[in-house]
Formats: structure tokens, sequence, C-alpha cells
């Protein structure tokens, strides 16, 4: 049988690594972010979302049970739907030579 202190360093660890992916994530969306706005590649509205989503969610990593939790909560549902519209985004743009990414 394993003893409690197992238990606890197993849960501190499981958790330590959420917070760390969480802030991996968050800094990706930053820089993924900021390449949008800058290269103007995709939609800057989209870049601009990336940027606020990825500072809301190293916030979040950072401070989970503090006061900024009405804000930073729902990064783990908009996170992905950031990914997703980025790869919509990224179908729907055309290739240099003037073709659609994909064939309709």
């Amino acid at each position: 049988m394993a003893r409690s202190e197992d238990a606890l360093v197993a849960l501190w660890a499981a958790q330590l690594g959420g917070i760390s992916s969480r802030v991996a994530f968050g800094l990706m969306l930053l820089a993924a972010g900021l390449v949008v706005v800058t290269t103007r590649a995709l939609p800057r509205w989209l870049g601009w979302l990336g940027i606020v989503l990825g500072a809301l969610t190293v916030l979040d990593a950072a401070v989970p049970f503090g006061p900024t939790v009405v804000l930073t909560g729902w990064t783990f549902f908009l996170d992905p739907l950031w990914v997703l519209l980025t790869g919509v985004a990224l179908l729907r743009r055309p290739v240099p030579d003037g073709r659609p990414a994909v064939p309709a």
C-alpha cells in the first residue's frame, strides 16, 4: 500500500506539470500573436486575440486561485478555440500564386 506522502508528492508533481504546460502554451500564444500582428500573415484580430489569450493564460497559470480567476478561468476553453480559428484562417488563406490552399 502506498504511503500518503507518496500520494502527495505525485499530486504535487502532476499539478506542477500542468502549470508549466499552461505557461508554455501561453507563451506560445503570445509569440504566435506577435508574429501574426507584425507580419500580417493572418487577420490582425487573430493576432491580437492570441496576445490577449496568451497573457491571460500565463496569468492563469501563475495565479490559479487569485482574484483574477474570473478573467483567466475562461482561457482553458478559449485557447483551443483560438487554435481552431487559426487553423481555419490558414486553410482559407490563398497561397502566393493565387490558388486557394485547399481545393474547393
